[in-house]
């Protein structure tokens, strides 16, 4: 237990450095970016999330698991090590070759190529970026340190190469170097300490991790795709200041959303290494006060959000602060999804089934949110997405009593 509240401790800092900085970030880059050019990168970013989620093809829980299993064993640590890097590189080489010669055919203008271009530095960096291997052997410390220092410099960065709404390439560039830089220092701190030992995988242990894990990343895609395509979607149908404004209000609640990461997180590798009457024994213990911490930000956001996001936006907010307030029901919702879906379905080694619920709700949500953004708007937009989540909430809880009543 006692190593349980440090890991969520360090997970805390971990996720305050990952979306605090940003945070600082954000109204700054909007004011200096403006409205239009804040929308080409929002919807820049937006893209490349895509392309982590591809590379990170669900091994932040497949291997994450893997290692929790084996932690002591040096050299099946660092055969899972090399063999999940290795997998993320493939699958890596395969997207770059499918990217660009799609962006030419969807007739991106050559500002938007380019800034997409910039942004993939920061996929590389993400590949080599092992929070797999630190949440699965508990040591949460030593990637915490790192990535605070990486964000804080991060941070100085921006304010001094992004002064001008010219500077939108300096601006995608330093995001990437977020990931670049903790990525090189933890991977050169783990070879030198001996920690794993460099190991040169074979094509059947690739194709076999990129296998077992496939059904993990379809249900990764599938959150990334009901989720992200709604930026591309407004700013399509109405305009990049309005992609601007929804993509603001997302981000706002992405960062209080992932104030549960830390204690998911620190908690999921313990589901993975007990049976069934275990894990019903940890979610009594965490999923109540899991849920009651997830409803306290969801109830903070709808009374005091509009307000705050105003502020904090200042004269460039928009209708920001309106879209913001509109999503706190998510959070208590995903908490659920966390407690049904990640604590019980993966753990278990259910990737199928999560996959097939997310695949099922992002195909669902397709069929009603052009219809909902035709009529509604932006507003229509994210009552499209928070009925997704319910519908996949529910199918969460019901293959979970299917399987306990099977016990």
């Amino acid at each position: 237990m006692a190593s349980v509240k440090k890991n969520i401790s360090f997970l805390l800092f971990l996720h305050c450095t990952n979306y605090v900085f940003p945070l600082l970030l954000l109204p700054y880059l909007v004011r200096t970016l403006g409205a239009k050019e804040y929308g080409i990168y929002s919807m820049a970013v937006a893209f490349i999330q895509y392309f982590n989620v591809l590379t990170d093809y669900g091994y932040n829980l497949s291997a994450t698991r893997e290692i929790s299993l084996v932690r002591q064993d040096r050299k099946t640590v660092s055969q899972i090590y090399w063999t999940t890097i290795f997998s993320k590189l493939i699958i890596f080489s395969i997207g770059i070759v499918v990217l660009f010669p799609f962006l030419f055919f969807i007739n991106l203008k050559s500002q938007e190529i380019i800034v997409i271009g910039i942004c993939i530095t920061g996929v590389l960096g993400n590949i080599f970026y092992p929070i797999w291997y630190f949440q699965g052997t508990e040591k949460m410390l030593p990637m915490s340190v790192i990535t605070g220092i990486s964000r804080f410099l991060v941070l100085l960065l921006t304010f001094v190469v992004v002064s001008t709404a010219a500077d939108t390439n300096n601006a995608v560039f330093v995001f990437g170097l977020a990931y670049i830089i903790p990525a090189v220092y933890l991977n050169l701190n783990l070879i030198l300490k001996k920690e794993v030992v460099f190991y040169i995988p074979s094509p059947l242990e690739v194709w076999a991790s990129i296998k077992g894990s496939s059904s993990l990343f379809l249900a990764n895609f599938a959150i990334t795709f009901y989720t992200s395509i709604n930026v591309f979607v407004v700013g399509h149908w109405t305009g990049a200041v309005a992609a601007g404004n929804y993509y603001a209000a997302d981000r706002l609640k992405f960062a209080l959303q992932n104030f549960m990461s830390p204690i998911s997180q620190a908690i999921y590798p313990r589901f993975c290494a007990v049976d069934d009457a275990g894990k019903l024994i940890l979610l009594k213990r965490y999923g109540t006060v899991f849920f009651a911490f997830a409803f306290f930000i969801g109830l903070a956001m709808w009374l005091l959000g509009e307000y705050v996001v105003s502020r904090y936006l200042g004269v460039n907010a928009g209708s920001a602060p309106f879209y913001f307030k509109l999503m706190a029901p998510y959070i208590p919702v995903i908490a659920v999804g966390i407690i049904f879906g990640h604590w019980w379905l993966a753990a278990r080694g259910n990737g199928s089934k999560l996959s097939i619920l997310y695949v099922g709700g992002a195909i669902l949500h397709m069929t009603y949110l052009f219809p909902l953004l035709n009529r509604f708007g932006v507003t229509g937009v994210i009552f499209a997405t928070f009925a997704t989540q319910c519908l996949i909430v529910v199918g969460m809880i019901y293959a979970f009593w299917k399987s306990f009543e099977k016990k």
